[in-house]
């Protein structure tokens, strides 16, 4: 085998006690790690990965290629309609047991991840690019069919230079780019009537009851990509005795892109007496854009 030439191949097996529980709506995230109790499993996984390692020009580039393939079982999710805090009695505001409020199912998550790296010289950095699936199934959800994860994102991209023109500055740049995550919203309606009236008469929609708001498909919306450009500049000073102080000034998000936080629904020009007028807008808030920030390390 050639000294800069590596196959490698791994199978792992794994127990999770601790599960992470997220909504699949949209509205502010609300992701929780709950651990396993006698009712809940803790998750299991196995993963398959196989993957090639290749050094160029006496190590000073490198190419890391690697795929893999995983599956998991007692993954947990909220039921249809449920939440971490459910209210079981509505006089008396009783609050369910949370544990009553989840199913467990199983997913795959498979896909495939390139690095590319330079290794030596006053610029050094790395471009990594990962193809990835995350799908889940519950008996309970979706009509028991498969369905993409929140959280599965098909593209993934990073790419990070480094310059030091010399011992005393460090140039830094980091740009990432990722799909969007998955929410649910409603793609369809009907009409709800539940007083037994009819809908239509001479009057037409004096006796409407209301339009109810359903979807027929988990995690039915991707939201829009995000990606960044984050830039930094360090200042750095030997002292005696080996130690070292360094000033950093970095500009998080540069150029102020919106990326997505949050998804909320609003209607607009809502007419009480032919509710088949409406309008809905789908809204995007951002967060965090344009962040200056300077930090100070001394090290001994």
């Amino acid at each position: 085998m050639k000294p800069d030439l590596a196959f490698k191949a791994s199978y792992s097996r794994m127990n999770q006690y601790i599960h992470l529980l997220s909504s699949s709506g949209i509205g502010l995230p609300t992701d929780l790690w709950v651990s396993s109790t006698d009712n809940i499993k803790p998750q299991t996984s196995q993963q398959f990965a196989v993957g090639i390692a290749k050094d160029f020009f006496n190590k000073d580039y490198s190419v890391n290629l690697e795929g893999y393939y995983k599956t998991l079982d007692d993954v947990i999710a909220y039921k249809e309609g449920a939440s971490f805090l459910a209210i079981d009695n509505l006089e008396s505001g009783k609050n369910s047991n949370w544990e009553d409020n989840i199913t467990a199912g199983q997913g795959w998550a498979y896909g495939a991840e390139i690095l590319l790296r330079k290794q030596t010289g006053p610029f050094t950095g790395w471009l990594g690019y990962t193809l990835a699936w995350s799908e889940r199934q519950f008996d309970e959800l979706n009509l028991g069919k498969k369905f993409y994860d929140r959280y599965d994102r098909r593209h993934d991209i990073s790419l990070v230079g480094i310059y030091k023109p010399n011992e005393k500055i460090t140039l830094s740049g980091t740009w990432v780019f990722s799909t969007g995550n998955n929410y649910t919203l409603p793609n369809q309606q009907r009409v709800a009537n539940p007083v037994g009236f009819p809908i239509f008469n001479n009057s037409a929609y004096s006796s409407y009851a209301g339009v109810e708001d359903f979807t027929t498909q988990r995690n039915n919306f991707r939201g829009e990509t995000s990606h960044r450009l984050d830039l930094g500049v360090q200042f750095h000073k030997k002292k005696k005795k080996n130690r070292e102080r360094i000033w950093g000034i970095s500009l998080y998000n540069s150029y102020a892109r919106r990326n997505p936080f949050i998804y909320t629904i609003e209607y607009k020009d809502f007419d009480p007496n032919n509710p088949y007028t409406e309008e809905k807008e789908l809204i995007r808030t951002s967060v965090l854009m344009l962040i200056p920030s300077i930090n100070y390390t001394f090290k001994f």
